[in-house]
């Protein structure tokens, strides 16, 4: 596999404009192929996603459910566009990325790494982080993206001091090696590409 892009911005967040960043929904998440020089005409084939854990760290009360009324925020003009409504939550952000993603590249195989164990989780909060992650599973699924499962399979918590670099959730080099076996492992099961 080649990277086309990275784009990748510390301190973003689906939703909310934090650190001098725009919600990922507005526009980064169809800026995944650099279409100059050698790569022009080259768009992805497999597209690897990791949103949410901001959201999930500074606004567990605006992350939403997957009961979303997907008619009012994606709407056809009937001409190949569409307008989108102002997400209210994280999910509803989330549709919209993957919408736009499917639009912009329509061949593309979608992966949606969902959010890992974090070393600071509580007894009161890992039920918020598991039903994130379930309601996002049911967003991805709505739009066929497949899901990566770094929570359930990835990392554990006996493994934060090996694989987790700054002590609460950023992976280390080997943090990161977990993260990509995961990913090799749901496309293997999903693409002839691997």
């Amino acid at each position: 596999l080649r990277l086309l892009v990275n784009n990748a911005w510390s301190g973003s967040s689906l939703l909310h404009t934090r650190s001098g960043t725009v919600g990922a929904y507005v526009d980064r998440c169809v800026q995944l192929h650099d279409d100059t020089g050698e790569n022009v005409g080259e768009t992805p084939d497999i597209i690897a996603i990791q949103m949410g854990t901001n959201d999930y760290q500074y606004y567990k009360d605006s992350l939403g459910t997957a009961d979303i009324d997907y008619d009012n925020l994606i709407t056809t003009n009937g001409d190949g566009t569409y307008t989108y409504a102002t997400p209210a939550t994280s999910l509803e952000a989330a549709a919209i990325v993957l919408h736009k993603i499917s639009v912009r590249y329509p061949d593309a195989e979608v992966y949606y790494l969902n959010l890992s164990k974090r070393v600071d989780i509580t007894e009161s909060t890992e039920g918020i982080l598991e039903q994130f992650n379930a309601d996002l599973a049911k967003v991805c699924e709505h739009f066929g993206a497949h899901i990566v499962d770094i929570y359930g399979s990835a990392i554990t918590v006996e493994d934060f001091d090996t694989y987790i670099g700054d002590g609460r959730v950023h992976p280390n080099k080997f943090g990161m090696d977990a993260y990509t076996e995961a990913f090799k492992r749901a496309v293997s099961e999903n693409t002839e590409y691997l």
